[in-house]
């Protein structure tokens, strides 16, 4: 019940700290949302400032202000690639950005805000079920509702500060993540940035799921075998990799990969839900 007095709370103060994010692509541009977490630093998720595609490099990253006023970023001050983050530096100013909350208590009732650049995703009221540590050893933070469509957006507490903000996972990536890119500005181009998130398997993972939704399954597949050559751990890779075995017919291998992602994440419901399915329709020879 406090989502609304929160809101109008904010509308004056750390509320306008909330930005839209537009990455313009060589073929594609992506909308996003992003936060001042200085008085000219906005944090995003990387994914959303680094091109829809390994070979769709940005050409020009423009924060969209609460006022509706478009700025162009000048630097990538530092970029995480692990976490899906990413910290730029903006030619305006912000004199309330968003602090971090000191901590997050599982039921804890949280605010996911939306971006000035889709109307279509406005503040979401969740509750924080509880953290999670991934399969390769990061904190993130499970909530009660699905959070697609709201890269980059802040989760904010009763008193209106961050917990921590949406990444490809649609989990939050916890707070101390973003005091970690404060704490080591190491600035890139938008094109270096990109080749960052190319070679690292969590963006070859990120390409996988657009090119899956464009219906381009062998490029797809392609990408995720680079993937876990490289970081075999990715639970999320081997899922879609037995999605994708099991089109073509592969169960043997599907199956191979299903029990991989729930080997490196034992509760990983939708890896147990397909590797259920499959063996049920091989149980009646479908």
């Amino acid at each position: 019940m406090w989502l609304a007095p929160l809101i109008l709370a904010l509308a004056s103060g750390p509320w306008v700290a909330v930005v839209g994010v537009l990455c313009d692509g060589a073929r594609h541009d992506t909308r996003a949302a992003g936060f001042f977490v200085a008085e000219d630093l906005v944090v995003t998720a990387l994914h959303a400032v680094t091109g829809s595609e390994p070979d769709d490099v940005p050409r020009s990253v423009t924060v969209v202000t609460a006022d509706r006023r478009r700025y162009r970023v000048t630097r990538v001050e530092a970029i995480d690639t692990a976490r899906d983050a990413a910290l730029l530096r903006v030619p305006c100013r912000c004199a309330s950005w968003l602090r971090p909350a000191p901590g997050a208590s599982r039921g804890e009732r949280l605010v996911v805000a939306g971006s000035p650049l889709r109307l279509d995703r406005g503040p979401l009221s969740v509750e924080l079920t509880g953290p999670r540590i991934d399969e390769l050893g990061d904190l993130r933070y499970r909530v009660d509702r699905a959070l697609r469509g709201r890269s980059g957006s802040p989760a904010l507490d009763a008193e209106g500060r961050y917990v921590g903000f949406v990444t490809t996972t649609h989990e939050l990536v916890p707070a101390d993540v973003i005091s970690r890119l404060l704490g080591r500005l190491s600035p890139v181009s938008l094109r270096e940035a990109h080749l960052a998130v190319v070679r690292s398997p969590q963006g070859r993972l990120d390409f996988a799921r657009s090119a899956y939704r464009r219906g381009d399954m062998q490029r797809a597949k392609g990408l995720l075998l680079d993937a876990v050559a490289v970081e075999p751990r990715l639970a999320d890779a081997h899922n879609l990799l037995g999605v994708l075995l099991r089109r073509e017919g592969r169960t043997e291998e599907a199956i191979a990969h299903y029990e991989l992602a729930i080997r490196y994440r034992p509760s990983y419901g939708p890896a147990f839900r397909n590797l259920g399915l499959l063996q049920a329709d091989l149980a009646v020879g479908r």
